[in-house]
């Protein structure tokens, strides 16, 4: 799926002259270490002592451009961070020790592998979405990261080990997805150029052809792939854990540039962006939105360099460093003038906020307040026109007080109509349509008959009434109620591009509600004689609907002597498929 996060990036050591960023503006105080940053002739990396480590550079061939502006800018945190590459345990031991992940826990050091690796590693993995998550921001805490950084300012992740994000994605991968699926210019590829202040799209018609395209970028071009998820499965199970993780959609662009290019417009974008610089290296530089515009719901034109002033970071971001920066921050990015650049751009929260759930919480208080409550429903005042509007607001100004006191009296009640539930579950609606499906483990997709095992029926039927259920993910459904029925909505057949089917869902009547309730919010696998308020008949029924349905994991039980060990048997299952969207295919 394409939420065009377009082309988006950054980072930064906090320094000077030799130094390979360039910070301007002190416009914040907060910083998640203390920093000497207005010393910005000496190469410092401050750490939690608040003192300032001197650290050897290594050689940047983007240095020389990357120097000149001011500095002083203290919003933008640089870690060195060596794992595996230590080049001086102690300092970096005190800046990566206030509650980080433990860089030698299995879970931690499991995730790259699993995510990226074959299914030998993941069978030993059971990280979660947090763990995901934590791998990918690491150094930095979580708690950090959402108290200091997010939706507040850029954070940059400066990693000497080039092989953070092997496995992610690259060239050659890239290369493997155009020959071997149909890949259309304009809806799953972009060929773009930015030259003379001047962005330009350079698609050819119909199907992405390989010798076409690279020949293209040998001339300049850069590749902009915008749904490699589509196509590639690591980056569709990495989508997938951290749509879990922020309980809303996920989407990721590839961006490949070739050296000493540009292939955007400086601009900003309407989500919250994750870089991760998987090859080469690129010069970096964020401005302030000339508009003043925080938060966009919405994407900016393309800039010129004359509307966008200095920029407060100029830096480069190199193969395993990661950007974050918050929506509405302009950015705009080269390549380095010796090498390629290939970078992935995860972005979230877009239109996901709080106007969008008043957007859905207000209509249903006025249609419930208009059906209940007589004075939504009583004529407006004779002639109020003539009195109330933009070029009528000084006619009657006793007249208009009247009627204003009145619409806000009424705007006052609405409040006590709010459904805020069922907001709630509309936004969760168009949240699970907006999705990627959940990418599944082998297990969840065997256990769910999604795969049929070896010397199995194809009309596969283990659901009895000895089973033991449980929901493939609870955070892909979402149970609401409709008229006379409740209805279960669901992400597992989107289809593998952006709205490439409408929302979907299965319908039950009420008397399944309550069974229903304990499937969406049980984490654990329950037997199938436990659900609620069900018959037996009922109970295998739905079981049996949700199976065929691709939504249900089943471990049947045929002998009923095995019923003496089920609790053993439900805690064993629940290890071995405790993440199952998280865990490798």
């Amino acid at each position: 799926m394409s939420i065009d996060p377009e082309r988006v990036p950054f980072g930064g050591r906090i320094g000077g002259k030799n130094a390979d960023s360039t910070l301007s503006d002190n416009r914040s105080t907060e910083v998640v270490l203390p920093v000497s940053a207005k010393d910005t002739r000496s190469n410092i990396i401050s750490n939690v002592s608040g003192k300032d480590v001197d650290i050897n550079q290594e050689g940047n061939s983007l240095e020389q451009h990357c120097q000149g502006s001011h500095l002083d800018y203290d919003g933008v945190l640089s870690f060195e961070n060596d794992i595996g590459d230590t080049a001086n345990p102690q300092e970096i031991s005190k800046s990566t020790s206030h509650s980080l992940p433990d860089a030698d826990s299995s879970n931690f050091v499991m995730t790259s592998l699993c995510l990226f690796c074959d299914s030998t590693a993941s069978e030993k993995w059971n990280a979660s979405p947090a763990d995901v998550f934590s791998w990918m921001i690491y150094p930095v805490t979580t708690e950090t990261f959402f108290s200091e950084y997010w939706e507040k300012k850029p954070l940059l992740i400066r990693r000497k080990d080039r092989s953070y994000f092997e496995g992610l994605f690259s060239r050659s991968a890239l290369d493997n997805i155009v020959r071997k699926n149909y890949l259309k210019y304009g809806i799953n590829l972009d060929l773009t150029k930015y030259e003379n202040n001047e962005r330009t799209t350079l698609n050819p018609d119909g199907r992405v052809h390989p010798n076409t395209m690279w020949a293209m970028f040998e001339d300049g071009c850069s590749i902009r792939v915008l749904n490699p998820q589509t196509y590639y499965r690591p980056i569709w199970k990495m989508i997938s854990v951290l749509q879990d993780y922020f309980g809303c959609m996920v989407g990721a662009n590839s961006y490949l540039t070739p050296k000493a290019s540009q292939g955007f417009s400086p601009h900003y974008d309407d989500i919250e962006a994750f870089v991760l610089q998987l090859e080469g290296e690129k010069r970096w530089r964020l401005y302030e939105p000339p508009d003043g515009m925080k938060l966009p719901r919405y994407s900016s034109q393309n800039f010129q360099d004359s509307d966008i002033g200095k920029p407060f970071l100029d830096i480069a971001l190199r193969q395993g460093d990661l950007l974050y920066f918050p929506r509405g921050i302009v950015h705009q990015a080269v390549s380095a003038p010796e090498v390629h650049s290939l970078h992935l751009t995860l972005s979230t929260y877009q239109l996901f906020d709080w106007s969008q759930y008043l957007a859905k919480l207000f209509p249903q208080a006025l249609a419930t307040a208009t059906e209940e409550e007589v004075e939504f429903r009583k004529g407006l005042p004779l002639n109020f026109l003539d009195y109330v509007g933009l070029s009528k607001a000084d006619v009657n100004p006793t007249k208009r007080e009247k009627f204003v006191k009145t619409a806000q009296r009424l705007l006052n009640k609405l409040v006590d109509f709010a459904s805020f539930d069922a907001a709630a579950d509309q936004l969760a609606i168009d949240n699970l349509h907006n999705s990627m499906p959940p990418c599944l483990s082998d297990l969840a997709e065997k256990m769910s008959g999604r795969v049929r095992m070896e010397q199995q029926d194809f009309l596969t039927d283990p659901v009895n009434m000895n089973s033991l259920i449980r929901l493939v993910s609870t955070k892909a459904v979402r149970l609401v109620a409709e008229n006379d029925k409740v209805a279960l909505y669901h992400s597992f057949d989107n289809g593998m591009t952006y709205h490439a089917e409408p929302p979907q869902s299965i319908e039950f009547p009420l008397e399944f509600v309550d069974a229903l309730e304990q499937l969406v919010n049980s984490s654990d696998f329950l037997h199938l004689r436990a659900l609620k308020s069900l018959t037996p008949e009922q109970q295998q029924d739905l079981a049996t609907s949700l199976y065929d349905s691709g939504l249900l994991l089943v471990e049947p039980i045929v002998d009923e002597e095995a019923l003496d060990i089920l609790p053993k048997k439900k805690a064993k299952l629940h290890a071995k498929i405790k993440s199952p969207r998280s865990k490798c295919p």
